[in-house]
């Protein structure tokens, strides 16, 4: 009798940071499992002799197990972002088992998109054309793996207007990955393993802090996931590891000043990396059950759409593929909520609060100025403000800036000083 050959296993692989097995139990999708759980499976799909020892004293199963650690090594397992399943060998060195396929919307038989359209100009009447090019910027970076970087999306508009709606849209037509990206990108919490797993970072009504020190952070973390292709990806309990992924970042907020201010100043630095998109409300049925079928079955004639629309090219952008679109009601708010904006207001009223003082400016250093607007009715708003060292100094640089004609500063012997002018 011929001996029975032993059946086709399906890969199995070792995370030695984290001492896990990883067995594809079903097609694209991989499980982490004990070493008795995978020999229990092994056992299910026909392996015989599992506990026959050789003579070394290994099992037949603890021979393949080994033989896995040594040959079928992997530094990271996880679902990750912008990527099919299977072990990928990054530009690192590093190997990484990708344990479930990024699966972004495929382009249907039909370009007709009579429901998006609608809900689009309804939504962000006059501004559409700057999403479809953020969407078709973003779709076509997944599915081709090149991952470019692309601008955070802000929706601001009345409550019930459809932009919490339409991100839900974005996450679907990006594969139907999420995760909450604003506490990691504001310091409150240092573990962010969940965000590698995500297509799509949406972020709700958040409340806004006033602390200069945390929308800092927020815009820093913005550039960060806005332009950087790496992610240091750390989950509790883990050693952290810095992988590259696909990422795309919206927020929806509403227009009111104080939900504003989660957007950071628009400097030269943050313009680019940021849509700031107004919204006006847009007509959806009561029943989400309903948009959702109708946006779902449409999101294939979408891809198809965006595949052959071409981008204007007034709107063109070399590095982010469309140019980010300020609404010009939305950054008037936005700009008169930045930090240096808030520090002149304050030092208008300070320097220049008695009408009777024929003063018409004022000389001195930026922590003199600190300490003499620290003495006034707004200490409690500029200790907040300037809590880092040379807030003040980087500050007054930028209100120089904006009116050169009141702001001056002036170099003697290595150190600045500055003069600061009555409004005409």
């Amino acid at each position: 009798m011929s001996k029975k050959s032993e059946p086709k296993l399906p890969p199995i692989y070792f995370d030695w940071n984290r001492e896990k097995f990883w067995m594809e139990l079903i097609p694209g999708n991989y499980v982490s499992l004990s070493a008795s759980d995978i020999q229990s499976q092994l056992k299910l799909l026909g392996v015989e002799d599992m506990d026959v020892r050789d003579n070394s004293g290994l099992t037949k199963g603890g021979r393949m197990l080994a033989v896995t650690q040594r040959e079928r090594w992997i530094h990271y397992a996880g679902p990750l972002a912008g990527y099919k399943s299977g072990v990928v060998t990054m530009p690192s060195g590093k190997r990484v088992l990708v344990t479930e396929s990024c699966t972004p919307v495929q382009p249907g038989k039909s370009k007709k998109i009579p429901r998006f359209e609608k809900f689009l100009s309804e939504l962000v009447p006059a501004q559409h054309d700057y999403v479809l090019a953020w969407l078709k910027v973003g779709w076509e970076a997944l599915v081709s793996g090149d991952f470019a970087p692309g601008q955070l999306l802000a929706l601001a508009g009345p409550a019930g207007c459809g932009k919490t709606f339409f991100q839900w849209v974005i996450t679907q037509f990006f594969g139907g990955r999420s995760a909450k990206p604003y506490r990691y990108m504001t310091g409150g919490t240092q573990f962010n393993e969940d965000l590698a797993m995500a297509e799509h970072l949406p972020m709700g009504d958040v409340a806004a802090s006033y602390q200069i020190t945390v929308r800092k952070a927020f815009a820093s973390q913005i550039k960060e996931f806005c332009v950087e292709p790496e992610m240091s990806i750390h989950g509790k309990n883990k050693t952290a590891i810095t992988l590259p992924t696909f990422r795309r970042l919206t927020i929806s907020i509403n227009d009111e000043p104080e939900h504003l201010l989660i957007i950071p100043p628009l400097d030269s630095d943050m313009a680019n990396k940021i849509m700031l998109l107004k919204c006006s409300e847009a007509t959806l049925n009561k029943d989400r059950n309903v948009n959702q079928r109708e946006f779902l079955a449409e999101l294939p004639n979408l891809a198809a759409y965006l595949q052959d629309w071409k981008i204007p090219k007034s709107i063109q952008d070399p590095r982010f593929g469309v140019k980010a679109f300020h609404h010009p009601d939305l950054l008037k708010v936005v700009s008169e909520s930045s930090p240096e904006t808030v520090l002149l207001t304050i030092i208008d009223d300070v320097l220049w609060n008695d009408p009777d003082d024929d003063l018409n400016l004022w000389r001195g250093n930026a922590e003199q100025l600190k300490v003499t607007l620290l003495q006034s009715k707004h200490c409690s708003t500029i200790s907040r403000l300037l809590d880092w060292p040379s807030a003040c100094g980087t500050y007054l640089a930028r209100l120089k800036t904006k009116f050169p004609t009141r702001f001056e500063q002036r170099f003697t012997k290595g150190k600045s000083s500055w003069i600061i002018r009555k409004e005409a």
